[in-house]
C-alpha cells in the first residue's frame, strides 16, 4: 500500500496552537486558565449552538477573561462581529488575540487587567 507524503508544516500557527501558547504562558505566570469553556445560556445561542470560550482566565475577587483567539484578522473588525456581540453579553472581560503576533500584547493585557 503506498503511503501519502504530508505537506511541508504550515506557515502560521493554528488557532489550537495560539491558544495552548496563551494557555502555557498564562499558567506559568500563575492565572487559573482553563480551554474550550462552555457556556449554555439560551440568550447567547446561534441556531444550535451555545458559546465555547478558548481560554477563560479565573481570577480572584475580580471577573473573568475571555479570551478568544483568531488565526488571522477577517476584513470585518472583531468589535463588529456576531461573535463579539455575543461574547459582551457575559459578566466578563473580553480579550480577542489575532494571529501569533499578538499573543505577547495579549498576555500584557491580562496582566494589565489584574
Amino acid at each position: 500500500m503506498n503511503k501519502i507524503d504530508l505537506h511541508k508544516p504550515p506557515r502560521r500557527k493554528s488557532e489550537a496552537e495560539i491558544q495552548a501558547m496563551l494557555w502555557m504562558a498564562l499558567c506559568e505566570r500563575g492565572y487559573n486558565t482553563r480551554l474550550e469553556v462552555p457556556q449554555y445560556e439560551k440568550k447567547c445561542r446561534v441556531g444550535d449552538r451555545s458559546a465555547r470560550f478558548d481560554l477563560v482566565v479565573y481570577r480572584e475577587n475580580l471577573i473573568p477573561i475571555i479570551i478568544e483567539v483568531k488565526k488571522k484578522k477577517r476584513r470585518t473588525p472583531v468589535e463588529e462581529s456576531e461573535q463579539f456581540k455575543r461574547y459582551s453579553k457575559y459578566n466578563a472581560e473580553l480579550i480577542f488575540c489575532v494571529g501569533e503576533d499578538e499573543i505577547s500584547k495579549t498576555l500584557q493585557k491580562v496582566i494589565d487587567l489584574g
